[in-house]
């Protein structure tokens, strides 16, 4: 050995720097392995969706939001997808988007063939109604398109035109909904139940929020709550011509176009109070949801959010959305995901007391 050499402390310095390259070549081995497990399952994904059709089943009638977002994003969404597959519509209206999520958890092809534009009050109607025939939470969320801030509208010769104005008037404010527990049942409740305005009566059983509208201008009903982003594509007109009046927004903030409706939280009496319309109101943050019935293969989970992702980004997407006045804020599945599996954890009482305000 020559002299002044320590030979086991040069080995000893080298070691951390030989780890560290161990450490980066186990690192680049295993993304390599994740990148070829990726491109497996897309190849996967490609190879079922190359010459399908996608039913995507709306929980609601033709003519109203759902059909407007179902349809907008089937015309896009196809060419996202590895394997180009077709798209076609199914309405399965009923029991306030109850009949179409029971249909996609227990009747539906679990191979990702099918998908759902779902309603999104399902998390309260599970958590505060019950009795239903799907676990809210196993559903797999692809993304939302849009948040659903709802603005109850009333017609402009209605008995009452402003909170105030219901107040003084022992005339009845009549609302339509498409079924309990649906956005214009939920929300006319708060109103009534929580805020304090008995006077309020609420008639379900429409096919669609479509056929509400017209039935306001008939005069069967004075109004509706309905997600702001379809009164402005669906009904700009009356809103630009002041047909209808906005009573109330309905979500955890204002929207930043607010029409000049109070934030239903900034009208409760006090802290508990707030508590419970934020429960309520929990829905317009779902929004505009799809979902896959759960047992869906993973890698087509997948190949399904990054196309959504995807088609949220897509300028010919955009322009059609931006045609027809379609609000976009999108959020993806994953997200969503975690929200919606979170969201029964709510204070008991606070669940009892929306409980009670929506007739549960």
């Amino acid at each position: 050995m020559a002299a002044g050499v320590d030979h086991r402390a040069r080995y000893q310095r080298r070691k951390p720097r030989m780890k560290r390259i161990n450490s980066i070549i186990a690192l680049v081995g295993s993304s390599c392995l994740v990148s070829a497990g990726a491109l497996a399952d897309a190849k996967a994904a490609a190879s079922f969706y190359q010459g399908k059709t996608i039913t995507i089943v709306v929980s609601a009638g033709p003519g109203g939001g759902y059909d407007l977002y179902s349809r907008t994003l089937s015309r896009h969404f196809g060419k996202h997808i590895l394997g180009n597959p077709a798209f076609v519509l199914q309405f399965m209206p009923g029991a306030g988007g109850v009949k179409a999520a029971n249909y996609l958890y227990n009747v539906a092809p679990k191979d990702g063939s099918v998908i759902g534009n779902v309603s999104n009050t399902l998390t309260l109607i599970q958590l505060l109604k019950g009795g239903v025939k799907f676990d809210v939470a196993k559903f797999n969320y692809i993304g939302r398109a849009a948040a659903m801030n709802a603005i109850t509208m009333v017609w402009h010769n209605a008995p009452a035109t402003s909170l105030e104005d219901l107040s003084k008037t022992d005339k009845t404010l009549i609302f339509g909904s498409t079924g309990v527990g649906q956005q214009g049942d939920i929300h006319a409740k708060a109103i009534k139940n929580v805020l304090g305005y008995p006077n309020i009566k609420i008639v379900t059983g429409y096919k669609g929020s479509a056929n509400v509208n017209m039935a306001m201008e008939k005069g069967e009903v004075h109004g509706q709550a309905s997600a702001w982003s379809s009164w402005k594509s669906r009904q700009g007109a009356w809103v630009k011509e002041r047909k209808i009046v906005p009573l109330v927004e309905h979500g955890l903030v204002k929207s930043p176009d607010n029409p000049g409706a109070p934030l239903i939280l900034d009208l409760a009496k006090n802290d508990f109070e707030r508590e419970v319309l934020k429960l309520i109101s929990s829905d317009t943050v779902v929004g505009r949801v799809f979902v896959t019935p759960p047992g869906v293969p993973e890698d087509r989970t997948t190949a399904l959010r990054k196309a959504f992702t995807e088609t949220m980004k897509d300028s010919d997407f955009l322009a059609d959305a931006k045609a027809k006045k379609m609000e976009l804020w999108p959020m993806p599945g994953e997200e969503l995901q975690e929200i919606v599996s979170g969201a029964t954890n709510a204070d008991p009482k606070v669940i009892a007391a929306a409980k009670k305000a929506l007739e549960f």
